[in-house]
């Protein structure tokens, strides 16, 4: 109705910039541009007939188009546009909240002109997600033996310090010698190894998941630009899984372990088990012709047959085509996915 006429020009050119702004909270950003130029080229004409009483309004959509230029890291003619509105706006009794606004997003810009990242999307939280995200999950994830109560007081002496190069060196040393104690005796014994991660920090995992909880609900309410904010909730969210796994495995805890791995990998697909099965069976038929190895392999093959894996169906031809796999994956129903995922 507004554009055919039904009201006065600028309050079309207002609605058009209101709608940009919505737009651009949905991550449409170069969409939500176009509207406001159109907005802009309303005002524009509007001034030049002489329109009496349009300044607030050009200023507020000014000071809008300034937003998009932030979103897209546009600093320079951001800070053009809330100078230019700041100016028009500061008269205008009905747009003191965009005069306002102007003044905020100036000073902001003034504090980022002395930064390193001034045309950086991320500028606010890339440092605070950065010194979060700096850890180490596969040193902390590496495994050890059962320590002796000798080794145990002075690995303690030592975790405070393990940053340090000769701790980390010793550190290292006694992983090893509680790593090969443990699997020369389990084999002594015919049985499974006794596996310890010491190396994981649980005080500061427990910390790192409390800060990045709060980066997330920061981003989530303070974040305009809808692309930015969903890749840093994306990517919040694959740390805390990595981080809740690796308190899981200090924790023992089987079943969140599962729940993680799962949350961070997936389950395997149809095709890429076919893939992995038709080099475990080709190993298998190797290991068959060795002396030291062949004695293992029978007991292997007896439990793939009690899940009904059989390694002909796995080995039919010499040359494994990952493609055909995935051919045959869509043909199956879910039922048979649902199956295959359990085995």
């Amino acid at each position: 109705m507004k554009k055919e006429g039904a009201t006065l020009p600028k309050s079309f050119a207002t609605s058009l910039s209101e709608y940009s702004q919505i737009l651009a909270g949905l991550g449409r950003i170069q969409e939500a541009g176009s509207y406001n130029d159109q907005a802009r080229q309303i005002m524009d004409t509007l001034k030049r007939d002489d329109h009496a009483g349009i300044d607030g309004d050009r200023g507020m959509i000014l000071i809008e188009r300034g937003e998009l230029y932030l979103l897209q890291a546009r600093i320079d003619e951001a800070e053009s546009c809330f100078k230019e509105g700041y100016d028009l706006t500061k008269e205008s009794a009905s747009r003191q909240k965009f005069y306002k606004m102007a003044i905020e997003r100036l000073e902001w810009i003034d504090q980022l002109s002395q930064g390193k990242l001034r045309n950086q999307l991320d500028t606010y939280w890339v440092e605070q997600y950065a010194q979060l995200a700096a850890y180490d999950e596969l040193d902390w994830l590496i495994h050890s033996g059962p320590f002796t109560s000798e080794e145990q007081k002075e690995w303690d002496k030592l975790f405070d310090h393990r940053k340090e190069v000769s701790v980390k060196a010793r550190m290292s040393e006694l992983l090893v010698q509680s790593r090969q104690r443990e699997f020369a005796q389990c084999i002594e014994e015919e049985r499974e190894p006794h596996l310890h991660y010491p190396k994981i920090p649980i005080d500061e995992i427990e910390v790192r998941i409390r800060d990045f909880e709060n980066l997330k609900a920061e981003i989530s309410a303070k974040e305009a630009n809808a692309v930015v904010r969903r890749l840093y909730l994306d990517a919040i969210e694959e740390h805390l899984s990595l981080l809740r796994l690796c308190g899981s495995v200090y924790a023992k805890d089987l079943e969140n372990i599962r729940k993680y791995n799962r949350e961070l990998y997936g389950l395997p697909s149809i095709a890429e088990m076919k893939i992995a099965l038709h080099w475990l069976f080709s190993m298998l038929e190797r290991a068959r012709k060795h002396p030291l190895a062949a004695s293992l392999v029978e007991p292997l093959l007896l439990q793939f047959k009690q899940w009904h894996l059989h390694a002909d169906d796995f080995l039919g031809h010499d040359s494994f085509e990952p493609g055909n796999a995935v051919e045959q994956e869509q043909c199956q129903d879910v039922n048979s996915q649902q199956k295959t995922h359990e085995k």
